[in-house]
C-alpha cells in the first residue's frame, strides 16, 4: 500500500501555519547556513521576505494573546459589576424592610389608647385653691457701658487728645491711637476694652493719627 505524503495530510497544514513564524525563523537559519557555504549574495536576498514574515506571525500571536488577557478582564469587570448591583439590591431592600417595620411600629403607637386621668378630689378644700407660688429671677442688669463724657478728650493745635485711661480705634487696621486729627473717622473707648476686643498700639503714626 503507498503511503500518503506528508505534505497532503491536513495536520501537516494545521501546524504549519500555527507554528509559521517559528518555520520562517528555521528557514532564515538554513539561509544563513547556505549562505556560508557558497558564498552567494543571492541567500540574503531571501533573508528579508523571511524575516518579515516571522514578525508578522508573532504579532499575531501578541494580538492574540493581548485579546484572550482583555476578554477576561471585561468578564471579571461585568462580575464584579453584577455583584455591586446585587450587593446594593440587598442593602435597598434592607432599608426598605427597616423603613416599613419602623412605619409599622410608629402606627402602633398612634393606635395605642392614651392613658386616661383622673382627677382625685382633695379632702381639703383650701389646699386644692391654694397653688405654689413661683419666683422667677430677675434678668441681669446689663454691664454699663464706658461714658465718653466722664473722659472726654481735648482739642488743642487741630488735635484731639484722649482723655486719662481712653484710646481712638480704628476698625479697619484694629489699631488705637492716642490723638487724631478728626476723632469723627475714630471709635472712642477705654484702653482696657480695647484691648480686649483686638485692637492693639500703633507701631507709628501719621499725619492724622499719633501712638
Amino acid at each position: 500500500m503507498k503511503k500518503t505524503p506528508i505534505n497532503k495530510k491536513w495536520w501537516f497544514w494545521v501546524l504549519a501555519i500555527i507554528f509559521f513564524p517559528i518555520t520562517c525563523l528555521v528557514g532564515v537559519y538554513l539561509v544563513i547556513v547556505n549562505y556560508r557555504k557558497t558564498n552567494n549574495k543571492l541567500w540574503l536576498i531571501a533573508i528579508i521576505p523571511l524575516v518579515l514574515l516571522s514578525i508578522i506571525g508573532f504579532s499575531g500571536y501578541a494580538s492574540t494573546i493581548n485579546g484572550k488577557n482583555n476578554s477576561s478582564a471585561k468578564s471579571s469587570q461585568v462580575s464584579s459589576s453584577s455583584s455591586s448591583s446585587k450587593i446594593k439590591h440587598s442593602s435597598s431592600s434592607s432599608s426598605s424592610e427597616a423603613s416599613s417595620s419602623t412605619s409599622s411600629s410608629e402606627s402602633s403607637t398612634s393606635s395605642a389608647p392614651a392613658p386616661s386621668s383622673t382627677t382625685i378630689p382633695s379632702s381639703d378644700p383650701v389646699a386644692a385653691t391654694v397653688s405654689p407660688a413661683v419666683t422667677v429671677a430677675p434678668d441681669p442688669a446689663p454691664a454699663a457701658a464706658p461714658d465718653p463724657a466722664n473722659n472726654s478728650y481735648t482739642i488743642s493745635d487741630g488735635w484731639s487728645t484722649a482723655g486719662n485711661g481712653m484710646v481712638f480705634t480704628k476698625s479697619t487696621s484694629r489699631l488705637y491711637y492716642s490723638k487724631v486729627t478728626n476723632p469723627g473717622n475714630y471709635g472712642y473707648m477705654s484702653q482696657s476694652d480695647a484691648e480686649t476686643s483686638g485692637y492693639q498700639l500703633a507701631p507709628k503714626g501719621n499725619e492724622y493719627a499719633q501712638p
